[in-house]
């Protein structure tokens, strides 16, 4: 309703002067921004490399969408890549675990931390 959202909107003007107040007009009134993921260190957990390098990898290769050679050579410099690479990598990624459980029907497909 109209008037629920002018609660919200003059919520949002009253804590945009607070945080103003406490951190200045460019931070307050910065361009949105998403929440980074710390993509990076997931990835390099000891269990987690397991399991892309055990499971997700030969699914990649056998099903031939993207090229897993280029994946592994990302996967093998991670340290060298730009954070739109490792964000392209998280997607070849979560595509991959969402092929096995959903394609491949390997609903028993988890991740943990024994992989």
């Amino acid at each position: 309703s109209f008037r629920r959202k002018s609660i919200i909107h003059n919520g949002k003007i009253l804590l945009k002067e607070i945080c103003q107040k406490y951190f200045g007009h460019s931070f307050t009134y910065r361009k949105k921004m998403g929440w980074a993921l710390p993509l990076k260190e997931y990835f390099m957990s000891p269990p987690m490399k397991r399991y892309i390098e055990d499971q997700l990898f030969p699914g990649m290769e056998s099903r031939k969408i993207v090229d897993a050679r280029v994946v592994r050579q990302w996967w093998k410099h991670m340290e060298q890549l730009s954070q739109r690479e490792i964000e392209v990598l998280w997607l070849i990624i979560s595509f991959e675990i969402w092929a096995q459980i959903f394609i491949d029907n390997n609903g028993s497909l988890a991740f943990s931390q024994n992989t």
